[in-house]
């Protein structure tokens, strides 16, 4: 086999080639418009580079060891697959808002932060939260499955400070926008905090 092997490596030519985006313009993509097949694709991607297996479970496997090594609790943070929107996935707010808290340090805030979605303005949250003090003070990650809603990132209140918050609401009984419409007043007064 390994002779095989060998005799088709050397015998090979490159026909075509094509590059993907840089990692941190895919990260814009998928946090921008949720973009669950990129997330998917990249946690496969660090656990191919991790791990030598582009498994999800790799890849699981990886972030989890990764958010370990910051310090971040992982007790109770279960990784299914790479996008979050599997039942098995499960995370708190604390470890969302530490997360977040450990990107202010990390090299790569800029790119990450400019990656979320700008309430009012652009990605997910472009319609939302408009002609209020969160329109383009506040910066969010949003999720939702089914009776499942969240939104986590940072806000500029009036005052001038930046806040880091995670709302995860699971279970709810009210429709779908209403809860957003309930999330939305709660991200509009910590914009609002003077």
């Amino acid at each position: 086999r390994s002779a095989v092997v060998s005799t088709l490596q050397k015998d090979r030519k490159e026909i075509a080639a094509a590059y993907s985006h840089s990692v941190a313009a895919l990260m814009i993509l998928t946090n921008l418009h949720s973009n669950n097949l990129f997330a998917e694709h990249l946690s496969k991607q660090i656990g191919l580079s991790r791990y030598h297996s582009g498994h999800s479970e790799s890849g699981c496997k990886a972030v989890l060891q990764f958010w370990k090594s910051k310090g971040i609790d992982t007790e109770g943070m279960f990784l299914y697959d790479g996008c979050g929107v599997s039942r098995y996935d499960g995370i708190t707010s604390r470890q969302l808002a530490d997360m977040l808290y450990y990107m202010t340090t990390s090299p790569s805030f800029t790119t990450f932060y400019n990656s979320l979605p700008l309430a009012g303005v652009s990605g997910t949250l472009a319609k939302y939260m408009k002609g209020t003090k969160a329109e383009g003070n506040l910066r969010a990650k949003t999720g939702s499955i089914s009776r499942v809603k969240s939104y986590a990132g940072y806000v500029r209140t009036v005052s001038g400070k930046r806040l880091i918050f995670s709302i995860l609401v699971n279970n709810f009984t009210c429709s779908g926008p209403e809860m957003v419409k309930k999330l939305e007043k709660i991200m509009v007064d910590m914009a609002s905090v003077k």
